[in-house]
């Protein structure tokens, strides 16, 4: 079972177009951030920071997103953990393939929140953004929205997603949610995972794991309008994108440091720490002070942990140590 945390917010915003826009998607990057901020009253300024740095003024939308990945351990234990376990996943009496059951329940209480507000906001677009984790949960969110109804201007951006899912469910995605992109960070080895056989480079076939289209994969280290190759529209594992990195590669980022970083690591933005930072827009003098006015209350093991790691990280990050002391 997965913890979910979901920002959403009704804004101003630009129309989003079906085809991939580099721009809107590294937009996205900022409300996938703001879903690390921590369960307290403050991080309500740090997400709004992150959701106006993205889109000050424009037309209105809705923006989903879900909280994914943190770091190395979550990683293993996603790696390790029931990602091939698959139960068929019914919607509106139809079976449309097998899908993680894990991502179903969570993806389930998700829309259960937020299907009011699709409802009474038909007129909007809606974005589903996540990372990881996040980003299955998000796309199944998505789907299950678009397929309740079919007029809504549903879009979808995900970060370093894994497979959860078989054949039969991509092409539902293909043949429902066309403006669906899965974003990869050059050789991310979690969007691989679980393998499709006894190698992270094996080939996915009809009776294995499979990703939904469309991939969109930036193939060096760096993200930029200049280094991402649109993959295949109709085929969610094509050979000449990410299913291309060779195996020491993929070897390399597993269960490392190195792997870890690369898998946080998105439009060049370390997420945790980008959300932490209000993506930014908020001066570190500013939130270590809030920090240290709250020092002595760290310390009551009954006050919330997420406020006190929040205020760790933070000054670490300003590199103000007056938190600690």
């Amino acid at each position: 079972m997965f913890l979910i945390k979901i920002c959403a917010l009704i804004f101003a915003a630009n129309l989003v177009s079906a085809q991939f826009s580099h721009e809107t998607s590294e937009k996205m990057i900022n409300f996938v951030a703001a879903s690390f901020t921590p369960f307290m009253s403050h991080d309500y300024t740090l997400a709004n920071a992150c959701f106006e740095k993205s889109y000050p003024n424009g037309n209105w939308m809705t923006v989903f997103s879900f909280k994914g990945t943190i770091g190395k351990d979550d990683m293993n234990q996603t790696a390790h953990g029931n990602l091939d376990t698959y139960v068929p996943w019914i919607n509106g009496n139809v079976s449309y393939g097998n899908v993680n059951p894990d991502i179903v329940q969570a993806s389930n209480g998700a829309y259960d929140v937020i299907a009011p507000l699709i409802f009474s906001h038909r007129g909007y677009n809606f974005i589903f953004t996540g990372h990881s984790l996040g980003g299955a949960i998000a796309s199944l969110t998505a789907l299950t929205a678009k397929l309740a109804i079919k007029t809504a201007n549903i879009s979808l951006f995900t970060f370093g997603e894994p497979r959860y899912h078989e054949y039969k469910l991509a092409q539902t995605f293909e043949n429902n949610l066309s403006n669906g992109f899965r974003v990869i960070h050059d050789s991310d080895v979690v969007p691989h995972m679980p393998m499709c056989g006894t190698r992270f480079s094996a080939s996915c076939t009809e009776n294995t794991f499979y990703h939904y289209p469309q991939e969109i994969w930036f193939n060096k280290p760096s993200m930029n309008d200049s280094n991402y190759k649109l993959c295949s529209s109709s085929n969610g594992e094509d050979p000449k994108c990410s299913n291309s990195i060779s195996e020491p590669s993929f070897l390399l980022n597993f269960g490392t440091d190195l792997g870890a970083e690369m898998h946080m690591t998105y439009y060049n933005q370390k997420l945790d720490d980008y959300g932490y930072s209000g993506c930014g827009q908020i001066p570190c003098e500013d939130v270590a002070t809030d920090c240290a006015s709250k020092n002595k209350e760290c310390t009551n093991s009954l006050y919330k942990p997420a406020m006190c790691k929040y205020c760790r990280k933070t000054c670490n990050l300003c590199n103000d140590r007056k938190c600690y002391n």
